[in-house]
């Protein structure tokens, strides 16, 4: 690879010993549109940056400033090719337009601002993820470690390796700071050249974000090239930046030194004064107030100064900085790791979730068995009465009901924040989205064998249903399907729900109808026929009738003198009202219920939600990239 003409000796010897590829991203007259989402302006767009011109260069640190709405992050989201929408100018990398740049574009890593991480994982087992799935297989897995140790010593985050990240306000783990510096150095494993930051000093102390600074000091010394949005840095931030651009409604107010930045608008009539902050001095002075008119004067005023100035020729002018693209470089591909080997870590790191969270393992469990045995108590040893046959219809369908609730509201409590780390860590392109669904279903149907095994091999016994290995395996196997659609039930609320409490909220929505039409609350012969539909979709009339059916064929009941009614059959003689099972099936109208005919229906179902979870899950993801 050609070497960079203006890059000085030091400098390049860094690049080399980093083994990075210096990149120069240059950009030209770009603008930016979207729809324009006001009813009143249908079909036409809205202009969210205009005519912007500039450069970053290997071994800088830029800064992108303005006031909110001013285009910043929607700049910095379009130079990383994040942005939807329409796109006019040019963007080079290296000189080369970025359609024509893919070998080049691999060298380029994006740090969202919300550091959202798995809260059990250590620092460590972090960026080792991010490298496992990141960093090819041909790369030597020593030189991997080491790439690892060299990052955590220059972000000054080996001291917390072995510390769990935690969550502000919920688990107890490292600082702010450290945690944006990890999530930093999750994106260093693949030693880009080029990094985007979105706002990496947001919500963090004054201290605490001159650290991270000077880690991307640190970095930005090494060759990279680093730009970076940031709201309103103080004096001392403000200096370890090269350069600065400000921005004004989507236009350029200034481009070039950070350091000429206040003689620049002193020169224009705007003396930053004496002891004051000039990144607070410029947002001010950039800042439009929509009730004042001289505001919005004033910032057309400095968009025009900055247009005569000598600035935009000087931008224009740059050289670009031809390197030659690697002969032997291949297309640029999308993940390091196939899917079946993404899907091995993911769920290794599910299963560590799980060991080091014990609550989410624990309180499901603690729940299974505190159900099992109240029910078993309750219904203990359930006698062949015609007054038990309610108890055993009771008991089948309460058993049955809180394994499955019990997987809806577990999955929905667990898997929203699961569902902001997978957003996070997919939008970087560190797996795919089938690799992840996969990881999420292996693990959670392990659990979802488990806990229905253990409920039923103590209520069935204790309760006293028929004593035959056959009927004891069907009714597991009814409630362990029960229990695995209520999962994928709760899935499919966690991926539509925003938060917990949205999710929360849905549950008695999606779970109370499925449960009025299970055959127990109404019979299916008084079903409305305007709701007759909802019978067949029902996955617990199906499990209910199934299990029902299963329980009471070849079952007999007895009745005492008082409980006998007299026989039409055979005047003059009596009998218990319900003789035997087939009696009340044909009462409930499951005569004709075929066990394997459920079981079948209820694995389809399965199948479907499943399918049906991942489609919403993969739209999800796909929104988020292109939001």
């Amino acid at each position: 690879m050609a070497r960079f003409p203006t890059i000085s000796a030091d400098m390049w010897k860094k690049v080399q010993d980093k083994a990075l590829y210096p990149i120069q991203l240059k950009f030209e007259d770009l603008s930016f549109s979207v729809p324009d989402q006001d009813p009143k302006h249908k079909g036409e767009w809205k202009t969210l940056l205009k005519d912007v011109t500039g450069s970053f260069e290997p071994g800088t640190l830029t800064a992108i400033m303005g006031s909110s709405g001013a285009g910043k992050s929607t700049l910095l989201n379009v130079l990383a090719g994040r942005a939807v929408g329409r796109i006019e100018g040019k963007i080079l990398y290296n000189g080369n337009p970025r359609e024509q740049s893919e070998t080049i574009l691999k060298h380029q890593c994006y740090v969202m601002q919300d550091d959202i991480m798995m809260k059990t994982q250590t620092s460590e087992e972090l960026i080792t993820f991010s490298a496992q799935l990141r960093v090819s297989k041909e790369v030597p897995r020593e030189q991997v470690q080491k790439r690892i140790n060299d990052i955590m010593d220059e972000l000054n985050i080996s001291h917390i390796k072995q510390t769990q990240v935690g969550q502000p306000g919920v688990k107890r783990g490292v600082s702010g700071g450290e945690r944006k510096r990890i999530a930093i150095g999750m994106e260093l494993v693949t030693n880009p050249s080029l990094i985007f930051l979105d706002e990496p000093t947001s919500g963090l102390d004054s201290f605490t974000a001159e650290n991270v600074i000077e880690s991307l000091r640190v970095l930005a010394s090494s060759g990279r090239t680093i730009v970076c949005t940031i709201h309103q840095p103080n004096s001392i931030i403000y200096a370890k930046f090269d350069r600065l651009i400000l921005l004004a409604t989507g236009k350029l107010v200034y481009n070039g030194p950070a350091a000429a930045a206040v003689d620049y608008f002193a020169g224009i009539g705007f003396q930053c004064p004496a002891y004051t902050n000039p990144a607070d001095y410029f947002i001010k002075l950039i800042h439009i107030d929509h009730t004042s008119k001289t505001s919005k004067e004033r910032v057309d005023g400095l968009i025009d100064s900055y247009q005569k100035s000598p600035l935009p020729a000087k931008n224009r002018s740059v050289e670009i900085q031809h390197v030659a693209i690697e002969a032997n470089a291949q297309k640029a591909r999308a993940y390091a790791t196939n899917p079946f080997e993404q899907m091995l870590l993911l769920s290794k790191r599910q299963f560590k979730d799980l060991v080091r969270e014990p609550l989410k393992v624990r309180a499901q469990m603690g729940q299974t068995l505190f159900i099992s045995i109240l029910v078993g108590l309750i219904y203990l040893q359930i006698d062949d009465g015609q007054e038990a046959i309610q108890d055993r219809l009771g008991s089948i369908f309460f058993i049955m009901t809180a394994q499955s609730l019990g997987a809806v509201t577990n999955v929905v409590t667990t898997f929203i924040d699961d569902k902001s780390v997978f957003l996070r860590e997919h939008s970087n392109k560190m797996y795919r989205t089938l690799s992840f669904y996969l990881s999420k279903i292996l693990v959670d149907l392990v659990f979802q064998l488990l806990y229905p095994f253990i409920g039923c091999l103590i209520t069935y016994f204790m309760v006293g249903y028929k004593l035959e290995a056959a009927s004891w395996i069907l009714f597991t196997l009814f409630i362990t399907l029960a229990a695995n659609i209520g999962s994928c039930l709760g899935l499919l609320i966690s991926i539509i729900a925003k938060d917990i409490g949205m999710g929360t909220a849905m549950v008695p929505i999606v779970v109370i109808p499925f449960m009025i039409f299970s055959g127990f609350f109404i019979n299916s012969k008084n079903v409305p026929n305007y709701f007759i539909w909802c019978e067949y979709v029902s996955f617990m009339k199906y499990a209910f009738a199934g299990m029902v059916y299963n329980e009471l064929t070849d079952q007999t009941f007895t009745c005492s003198d008082d409980e006998r009614v007299p026989d039409q059959d055979h005047p003059g003689e009596f009998k218990c009202r319900i003789p035997d099972g087939e009696t009340q099936l044909e009462l409930l109208d499951f005569q004709d219920v075929s066990v394997g005919a459920n079981i079948g229906i209820l694995l389809g179902m399965y199948v479907f939600y499943r399918i049906v979870g991942f489609f919403l899950l993969w739209m999800k993801a796909r929104q988020k990239a292109n939001a």
